[in-house]
C-alpha cells in the first residue's frame, strides 16, 4: 500500500510539473509575442520619425539653399555696382584732372596775368596749369600786358591745382567704407568681405587698418583697448586682436553651448531656424566632417522644434 501511495504521489507531482511547464511555456510565448509587437511598433515609430525628419530637413534645406542663392546673387550685384561706381569715380577724377591740368610747351613771352587778383597763370599754349572758371580766366594774348623782363616758368603745377586733386582723391576715398562690424556676425565671413573690398579699392595696409578700425562698433570697438596707441594703425595687430576675440578657434566652447541651447522662437520660420543652426554648428565645430555636421544639425533641429518653451 505504501508503494501504491508513493506511485500516486509521484504521478501527481509529474502531472503538476507538466501542467506548470505548459503554462509557463504559454506565458513565455505570449511575452515573446508582446515583445515582438512592441519592437515592431518601435521600429515603425523610428522609421516614421526619421522619414518625417528627413522630409522636413530636405524641405528646409531646399528653401535655405534657394534663399542663399538669392543672397549670393544680390551680393554679387551689390559688389558689381560698388566696383562700377569705383571705376566710374576713377574715370571722373581722370577727366577732372584733364580739365584742370594741361601740359604744353611754353615760352617766356606767353606769360599773362589773371584778372582775379593778380594771380599769374600760363596761357593756352603754356606749360603748367590752366585754371578755368568765372573767377580765373587768362587775358587774351592780344590784350595781355608786357610780361616781366626775366620770367621764370614754374617747375610744377600751382598749389591750388594740387589741392584740388588732393581733395578729389580724399572725397573719392571717403565714399569707400566697408560695412560695420559689432561682433554679432561671423568674423571669418566679415574679414573675407573686407579683404575683397580692400583689394578691389587698392588700399594699402595702413589704409586697411584705418578703415577696419573705423568700421568697428559696440563690443568690437572696445577690443582696441587691448592694443597700445602705436599698434592701432598696424593692420596685422588689429587683425590679431580681433582674431583672438572673435575667431572660431577661440569661441568653440561658447558657440557649442549656444548651439545646444538654441530653440525655436515663437513665430520663427523653419528656414530661419535651420539657417541659424547651420551657421552655429559650422562655427562651433570647424573641423567636423559633413556627415557629422548633418547629424548634429538634424538632432538639434528636431529638439529645437519639439522642445516646449
Amino acid at each position: 500500500m505504501q508503494a501504491c501511495a508513493m506511485t500516486r504521489q509521484t504521478e501527481a507531482v509529474d502531472s503538476f510539473n507538466t501542467q506548470m511547464g505548459q503554462r509557463l511555456d504559454a506565458q513565455a510565448k505570449q511575452i515573446n509575442e508582446c515583445l515582438g509587437r512592441a519592437l515592431r511598433e518601435r521600429q515603425r515609430v523610428e522609421k516614421d520619425t526619421k522619414d518625417y525628419t528627413d522630409n522636413q530637413l530636405e524641405r528646409v534645406k531646399s528653401e535655405v539653399k534657394e534663399e542663399m542663392g538669392q543672397l549670393a546673387i544680390d551680393l554679387k550685384t551689390h559688389i558689381s555696382k560698388t566696383l562700377g561706381r569705383g571705376v566710374g569715380g576713377y574715370q571722373s577724377m581722370g577727366e577732372a584732372a584733364t580739365g584742370l591740368v594741361k601740359e604744353e610747351p611754353c615760352s617766356a613771352s606767353e606769360w599773362v596775368s589773371s584778372d582775379s587778383g593778380g594771380e599769374q597763370v600760363l596761357g593756352a599754349q603754356s606749360y603748367g596749369v590752366l585754371r578755368q572758371g568765372p573767377s580765373a580766366r587768362a587775358t587774351p594774348r592780344s590784350a595781355a600786358p608786357t610780361p616781366p623782363s626775366t620770367p621764370s616758368p614754374p617747375s610744377s603745377p600751382s598749389h591750388k591745382a594740387q589741392g584740388s586733386r588732393r581733395r578729389c582723391r580724399h572725397g573719392e576715398g571717403a565714399r569707400k567704407r566697408p560695412q560695420e562690424f559689432d561682433g554679432t556676425v561671423s568674423w571669418e565671413a566679415y574679414r573675407a568681405q573686407f579683404e575683397l573690398l580692400a583689394k578691389a579699392w587698392g588700399w594699402s595696409r595702413y589704409e586697411r587698418a584705418v578703415q577696419l578700425v573705423g568700421a568697428l562698433k559696440g563690443s568690437a570697438l572696445e577690443v582696441l583697448n587691448q592694443l597700445p596707441a602705436g599698434k592701432q594703425t598696424s593692420y596685422s595687430s588689429v587683425l590679431a586682436v580681433l582674431e583672438r576675440r572673435y575667431g572660431h578657434q577661440h569661441q568653440s566652447e561658447v558657440l557649442r553651448a549656444r548651439f545646444r541651447a538654441r530653440l525655436r522662437n515663437p513665430g520663427e520660420s523653419l528656414p530661419h531656424l535651420a539657417q541659424d543652426l547651420e551657421q552655429l554648428v559650422r562655427r562651433a565645430y570647424p573641423g567636423a566632417s559633413e556627415d557629422m555636421i548633418t547629424l548634429l544639425l538634424r538632432d538639434q533641429f528636431v529638439d529645437a522644434v519639439n522642445h516646449p518653451k
